[in-house]
């Protein structure tokens, strides 16, 4: 340490007196005559002794030192550049002063890396060290893979919980996962809403525990009267009823007369008949029963029906007027099929789910199911619903769907089923395979109201003459 001190001393002095030495040995009467760090002795020039040339040193040295810590850190940063450029190497210059114990120099070659291009990189990891508390890969044993990065020793995935519950399609429930860089850990899929969380961490479907009674329900009077009554169609809430009615009183074998009922979620309704208005739009004869349903796009209602052409119409029930729109791209995919017949027309409260049955030539048919992403699209082509019911993909037709869309409700020879799927991602399922889904006895052409606590229906005691429109209760329980 001491050749260091001395060498630096040794700089400094001689870039003091660069320039303006006088020669050693002139003659001199007083110190005047001679040159810088000379003095004059027994009438001649000599240089200044050691001693006090190292007592002079020492005190600029003290004296910069104060300075030093006292001045910003980029005039540090400048004199040590500077002294560097002056002795052997910047690093011996800096590692002196930092064993010298000023702080404060220390300090500001700290900041001086980083701010320098190829300091920064040396110095990243340790300040992301000691700020972001994690450690480099290398850090754990065994080292880090797939994307995790080493954390106070162990190995961390950057996958968040959300991402996680999105990717496995999990909306509810604590759930052991592994993620995408292959560690096992526990995530938290939040909470159901009014229903339980399921095994399979989704929420359970609103109609998955209902229980009706075949012999208890209300009829409802002021959508029936003493003729056939058939629930054709009804929108979320049961504030807009769609109801055939026979013309002629004949059952079964007569065109129908279309009648609307306006209401409220209450249950009352006032009937109003349209069918001049869409006698020329929709098809009204015997087996058109399961052509309609009720389209809410949060403005207007409308009713969806089979025109004579096989396609989908629409009729504005707030305007009066036929519309289209968002029926368009379906009626094109149809257009690319041999159809005799269509009719399970249903739609989603929300407006977002249709489904159709579709009926080929040779007399097969196939259920299909249109969804959207909004109310401002119109629906896409559809995909085949699947073998709900067994024994075929047309072997019934969907009436209705729950309020959360987990549930279909499906008509077979005037029998209503329920399946359910866990999420809207995925497929409806019928939870006993190779058998009868769950059966909702007593009951046919089934449409659930909001929360699934009640339901509207047929029933009958004598077939067509007999048909009545009844809300049941759902959650029926045993006395």
């Amino acid at each position: 340490m001491r050749w260091v001190t001395g060498l630096v001393m040794a700089v400094v002095a001689l870039a003091a007196c660069d320039g303006c030495r006088r020669d050693n040995n002139r003659a001199c009467r007083s110190d005047a005559d001679c040159g810088q760090a000379q003095q004059c002795s027994n009438g001649l020039c000599i240089p200044t002794s050691t001693s006090t040339s190292s007592s002079s040193s020492s005190g600029a040295s003290s004296q910069a030192s104060s300075a030093s810590s006292s001045s910003s850190s980029s005039s540090l940063l400048r004199s040590s550049s500077r002294v560097a450029s002056s002795s052997v190497g910047a690093s011996s210059v800096v590692g002196s002063s930092s064993s010298a114990g000023s702080s404060s120099v220390t300090g500001a070659s700290s900041i001086d890396s980083s701010s320098g291009p190829d300091a920064s990189s040396a110095g990243s990891s340790s300040a992301g060290s000691s700020v972001g508390g994690s450690s480099s890969s290398q850090d754990c044993v065994p080292a880090c893979e797939n994307g995790a990065v080493c954390n106070a020793g162990a190995c961390q995935c950057p996958e968040l919980d959300a991402d996680i519950c999105a990717r496995l399609d999990f909306n509810c429930g604590p759930a052991t996962v592994t993620d995408v860089c292959g560690l096992q850990r526990v995530v938290d899929c939040g909470v159901c809403n009014g229903v339980a969380c399921g095994p399979n961490n989704t929420c359970l479907p609103q109609c998955s525990t209902i229980n009706v009674d075949p012999a208890t329900y209300t009829l409802l009077t002021d959508l029936s009267y003493a003729d056939q009554d058939v629930l054709a169609a009804s929108n979320g809430d049961g504030s807009v009823v769609v109801v055939l009615r026979p013309q002629t009183g004949q059952q079964c074998l007569d065109p129908f007369s279309l009648w609307v009922g306006l209401g409220s979620p209450a249950l009352s309704w006032t009937l109003v008949d349209f069918t001049a208005s869409v006698a020329n739009l929709f098809l009204l004869g015997p087996g058109s029963e399961q052509g309609f349903a009720v389209l809410s796009d949060g403005v207007s209602n409308f009713i969806v029906g089979v025109d004579p052409n096989l396609h989908l119409a629409l009729f504005d029930l707030t305007n009066g007027v036929p519309a289209s729109g968002p029926l368009d791209e379906i009626n094109a995919w149809l257009d690319t099929s041999s159809r005799t017949f269509l009719d399970g027309v249903a739609v989603s409260g929300d407006g977002l789910a249709l489904a159709l049955r579709v009926t080929d030539g040779q007399g097969n048919a196939v259920n299909h199911l249109s969804e959207r992403t909004s109310v401002l699209v119109p629906f896409p082509p559809p995909n085949v619903l699947g073998d709900l019911r067994g024994g075929g993909l047309g072997n019934y037709v969907v009436t209705g769907f729950s309020a959360d869309r987990l549930t279909v409700f499906l008509m077979s020879n005037f029998v209503t089923f329920m399946v359910h799927r866990d999420t809207l991602a995925r497929a409806f399922v019928n939870p006993n395979p190779g058998n009868d889904p769950p059966l909702v006895p007593g009951f046919f052409r089934v449409q659930p109201l909001p929360g699934c606590n009640e339901l509207l229906a047929n029933t009958t005691a004598a077939g067509c003459f007999g048909e009545d429109v009844v809300t049941v209760n759902a959650r029926f329980v045993t006395p």
